[in-house]
């Protein structure tokens, strides 16, 4: 009788959280392409409110594409995902968290190449993979570059001011909203449909 009556109970729990689940609103994902090389994945992540995704470029080893918002004062992001070999050692897929500081050093160097009067810093999304952020000047214009490895896959994200941004200047806020961007990106394994 206990038995029967534990079961009823984990039933109810089930079905009453299968409810709740249901009633939440489901915010979907927008897929940005499907990119493989060792493994094939489609790249996921919620878009900011009003901004859409525009393809430039995409094949089995990288995406280059733009997420614009019909805002046109609200920041313009050039996002770009490459499959990069060095990053693939051992039979292991790394991210920019295994690397070394010399390997990361170099990273910086590079990244910097083309800016003037840049800062570089460090934060990391809510998975705790690590960001490197650098905010700069090409020109006139003001930018932020983040930059990351996951999966075997360099990931690049540069921020400009919209076009109709007054000042040319990036808030704190909208550089956290690229954060929080990135911090939703999936790698979302594609299942292969059996022959």
């Amino acid at each position: 009788m206990k038995k029967i009556f534990a079961l009823f109970l984990c039933l109810a729990l089930l079905l009453s959280c299968t409810a709740f689940a249901e009633s939440l609103p489901e915010e979907q994902k927008e897929s940005i392409g499907v990119i493989g090389v060792e493994n094939a994945f489609d790249i996921k992540c919620r878009m900011p409110e009003g901004y859409k995704v525009k393809i430039l470029s995409s094949d089995d080893t990288s995406i280059y594409a733009e997420v614009i918002c019909e805002d046109e004062t609200k920041p313009m992001l050039n996002v770009g995902i490459a499959y990069n070999d060095t990053y693939f050692q051992d039979g292991k897929a790394l991210r920019l968290n295994d690397l070394s500081e010399e390997e990361k050093a170099l990273i910086r160097e590079s990244l910097v190449d083309m800016l003037s009067e840049y800062e570089i810093g460090e934060q990391e999304t809510a998975y705790g993979t690590e960001l490197l952020v650098v905010k700069g000047k090409i020109l006139d214009t003001t930018v932020v570059e983040f930059f990351s490895v996951y999966n075997a896959y360099e990931v690049t994200v540069v921020v400009m001011p919209g076009k109709a941004d007054e000042d040319g200047r990036l808030t704190d806020e909208q550089v956290e909203m690229i954060v929080g961007f990135l911090s939703d990106m999936d790698f979302d394994p594609v299942v292969k449909a059996a022959d």
